[in-house]
């Protein structure tokens, strides 16, 4: 969901395997409607829909994709999105997917829905304690702690936090379990189970 797909991949030195790596969805419901049915919505070509520009300058895109709206944010010309959206599409592996969520509240509701959807690996970040397999749980105090040691005065919401710790080479998970096995190991004390002493390996 979002940026995380091709942080990550390119992190890993991944090629970049599906075309919703710099793809936004408005929601969290939005996203998990997509999964429901994903092959079906990879056969739509998103259609533009409006563009936005910000006092900033920057302009965002938005498409309809059947029915649900995206935002194809980090493409200024919309006919470059098409073009990726194109040229990424035929490499998804439908054998070997990883899918990736976040949740900024504690909509319980949402992250349940995430868990019954037939993925073997998969993994939600949450803000808040759960039993759930595919959840990941990051305390605010870690959130705090990291924000510190990266010079960021502000607590990162955990979709910044998410992509942040990524683009610093700074994990709170192990990303080759996570990605392989769908497997959610801590790296560091996450201040709900024990102690780790796992080395960071991107340290």
């Amino acid at each position: 969901m979002n940026c995380f797909g091709n942080l990550i991949s390119h992190l890993l030195e991944l090629p970049f395997l599906s075309p919703l790596g710099n793809f936004g969805f408005l929601s969290s419901k939005d996203f998990i409607h997509f999964l429901s049915a994903p092959r079906d919505y990879m056969k739509e070509l998103p259609t533009f829909r409006e563009q936005k520009i910000y006092a900033s300058g920057k302009k965002h895109n938005f498409a309809n994709l059947g029915d649900i709206v995206v935002s194809a944010y980090h493409y200024a010309n919309f006919k470059d999105f098409i073009e990726m959206w194109e040229r990424r599409k035929p490499r998804i592996n439908w054998d070997n997917l990883f899918i990736e969520m976040y949740l900024n509240d504690e909509d319980k509701h949402t992250l349940e829905q995430f868990d019954a959807l037939p993925y073997e690996k998969k993994v939600c970040f949450v803000p808040f304690k759960s039993d759930l397999p595919s959840a990941f749980y990051i305390p605010t105090e870690v959130r705090k702690t990291k924000a510190r040691e990266w010079n960021n005065s502000n607590v990162l919401e955990l979709r910044e936090f998410v992509n942040v710790s990524v683009i610093k080479m700074d994990l709170c998970y192990d990303p080759f379990d996570m990605l392989l096995y769908g497997k959610k190991n801590p790296l560091i004390d996450m201040g709900y189970n024990e102690t780790y002493f796992i080395p960071n390996p991107f340290y």
